[in-house]
């Protein structure tokens, strides 16, 4: 899964704070489908954030696909997550 490495915070509820907001606004643009968090195992500070594709990313990455931009999709389920790790 692709990660993405953001400034580490000493409080959950800091990071949380942090990115909500563009969490929210690209929940209701349709982007994302939803965001979940997940604390990492055996770490007190690190945390994997879940992202699942909304309809809008989906349409943009077939736009992609027949555009060129992007390459065809090899072992990439639709309904798994992207995750980055906070």
């Amino acid at each position: 899964m692709p990660t993405v490495a953001l400034t580490q915070q000493r409080y959950f509820s800091d990071a949380k704070k942090i990115i909500k907001p563009a969490h929210e606004e690209l929940i209701r643009t349709g982007f994302f489908e939803k965001v979940e968090w997940e604390k990492v195992k055996d770490d007190p500070h690190d945390w994997y954030v879940n992202y699942w594709a909304g309809e809008r990313a989906k349409e943009e990455i077939q736009q992609a696909r027949k555009q060129g931009a992007l390459p065809p999709p090899d072992d990439l389920q639709p309904e798994q997550p992207t995750t980055a790790t906070i």
